[in-house]
């Protein structure tokens, strides 16, 4: 093993602690660094777009996403089960209201930043593409802060009692949501770097991501789904939801890495960024967990949680 990997492998045994203790808090000490997540990832996003010649509406853009997480994080419904605030964590304070005015308050956000944004390219000059610029701001919108929204959905989601499970302390009501979901992301990330760096010799998509080898891709499967099962479990899942729940993170998570890389070779650049120092920036680290943390939320939605 290189250097780099013991390098990141360090530099996630520090954080790890730091990150469980920050989801456990929730509310603001989430919330604010959340925030900074997201407007570093956009501007990380914009910075390589302007690099490639275009001019998105980045001042646009970082008040959408910023919106985004506002709404998410004050404004939630009331049949899903949520975490209770304590002396020690306090969670923001809830709106009583339905889950349907969340929804429309998102999609009032992404309606005023199609809108604005194109008449931000009223003052750009003939040689700058309205189109090109204004799919650009949203896409970063969509992909950056949105997604990385759906942490705070699965923070203050109580799933033991969702699923009237009493088996566990406060530290999982809290965070087994969310840990469910991050939690077999790194194991797969984890695993597929180690197994592809010492047994990897097909190649997985050698014109997208030269280093991702088929080996590495199924042992970071393997132990999604196993992670994903004893986690779910715990948490008092039905094992047959955990299973398929722990395959669709192993999957998605993987392609999420994928959809990063093929982003990075059309921008032309190695990382996005070095916040995370050897990990890289922020889309170079969270690009599974974008990726995993709706679509697992929306299969607890849709099979688990009341609504």
């Amino acid at each position: 093993m290189g250097s780099l990997y013991w390098r990141k492998a360090l530099f996630t045994l520090i954080m790890l602690p730091v990150f469980v203790g920050i989801c456990y808090l929730g509310g603001w000490f989430l919330l604010v660094p959340l925030i900074l997540v997201s407007v570093i990832g956009l501007g990380e996003y914009y910075t390589a777009t302007f690099r490639k010649g275009h001019r998105p509406a980045v001042a646009l853009g970082f008040l959408a996403g910023t919106m985004i997480l506002l709404v998410t994080e004050f404004i939630r419904g009331s049949a899903v089960p949520t975490v209770a605030a304590t002396t020690l964590g306090p969670d923001t304070t809830l709106l009583p209201v339905d889950a349907g005015l969340r929804e429309g308050a998102l999609l009032a956000v992404i309606i005023f930043l199609v809108g604005f944004t194109l008449l931000a390219q009223f003052g750009n000059g003939p040689e700058q593409s309205a189109v090109n610029n204004t799919a650009i701001t949203c896409f970063g919108v969509i992909y950056i802060p949105l997604m990385l929204s759906f942490m705070l959905r699965l923070r203050q989601c109580d799933l033991p009692a969702a699923l009237n499970y009493a088996g566990v302390d406060e530290f999982w009501h809290r965070t087994g949501a969310l840990l469910m979901v991050l939690i077999p992301v790194w194991l797969c990330d984890s695993m597929a770097q180690t197994v592809g760096r010492a047994w990897g010799s097909r190649k997985l998509a050698p014109t997208i991501s030269p280093g991702k080898t088929v080996e590495g891709a199924v042992a970071g499967f393997v132990s999604a789904v196993v992670g994903t099962l004893a986690m779910g479990v715990w948490l008092g899942m039905p094992w047959y939801h955990a299973l398929a729940l722990g395959a669709l993170i192993g999957a998605v998570g993987q392609l999420g890495d994928l959809g990063k890389s093929v982003l990075k070779r059309d921008l032309g650049i190695k990382d996005f960024g070095n916040l995370f120092g050897p990990h890289g920036g922020v889309l170079d680290r969270l690009d599974a967990p974008m990726f995993t943390m709706p679509l697992a939320y929306l299969y607890l939605w849709l099979f688990l949680l009341p609504h």
